[in-house]
């Protein structure tokens, strides 16, 4: 089982889900700069180390799939638009 990262925290003002991941970060909505601090960035590494060591990828085979289907997609030829006519062709 691949390792996740799981983390929860809501502003003590105006109850906003953010992370506090730094000493200078503020609630996004009302920009109370709280006492409490998760090392996300840090929990971040961790997990992708352990994934890579045990699976011999970053990601979750689930995510690297999902990840080629969406990639796939996106590398089809499109038809190419004249920007000033609106042509297609």
């Amino acid at each position: 089982m691949t390792l996740h990262i799981s983390y929860e925290h809501k502003c003590n003002q105006c109850g906003t889900d953010y992370i506090p991941f730094d000493a200078d970060v503020p609630c996004p909505k009302c920009g109370l700069v709280e006492s409490e601090r998760y090392d996300f960035i840090g929990a971040a590494v961790r997990s992708t180390l352990y994934n890579l060591e045990r699976y011999g990828s970053y990601q979750p085979a689930q995510l690297r799939k999902g990840c080629r289907l969406y990639c796939g997609s996106l590398s089809r030829p499109r038809p190419r638009v004249n920007r000033v006519s609106g042509d297609i062709g």
